[in-house]
């Protein structure tokens, strides 16, 4: 779908059960959405201690929901889909970190981000399986894939 520039990202966490992807940075957070790339509401100011839990308060059209969190502060987002593909991080050929997606079966793997300039931070599926996202330091990138 793309990749969007987020200054210090922190962390990202899916809404349950939908293609929504949190953004927290050092000072904001926002809602994109992973099928389509667009951002869904405004930024909203957090304060820094309470961003480094992980789970964090919905707003918007994420508001009454509990996101799990995942990034420099730890956390993880889902490896697997239901149907089977997975994620994986190589770190083999450090200083370069490569994630790879394993299609059902061990029929077929593909490198699907390579980075040797900025720490992946979290990486993983929605609970859909419909969308996945990579985070760094400075940047979110979005995959997605249609029913």
């Amino acid at each position: 779908m793309g990749t969007l520039i987020v200054g210090g990202l922190c962390q990202v966490g899916y809404v349950p059960n939908r293609d929504i992807i949190l953004v927290g940075s050092a000072d904001k957070a926002t809602l994109t959405d992973t099928l389509t790339g667009e951002r869904l509401d405004e930024e909203v100011p957090i304060p820094l201690e309470p961003s480094r839990q992980l789970i964090a308060p919905g707003f918007g059209v994420a508001a009454g929901e509990m996101v799990p969190m995942a990034g420099i502060w730890g956390g993880g987002l889902r490896r697997m889909t239901a149907d089977g593909f997975y994620l994986t991080l190589n770190v083999s050929g450090k200083p370069v970190l490569e994630v790879t997606l394993q299609y059902p079966n061990d029929r077929r793997e593909i490198s699907v981000c390579t980075d040797s300039a900025s720490e992946i931070y979290a990486y993983g599926f929605s609970d859909t399986g419909d969308s996945f996202v990579i985070a760094s330091a400075c940047d979110l990138r979005i995959f997605a894939r249609r029913s």
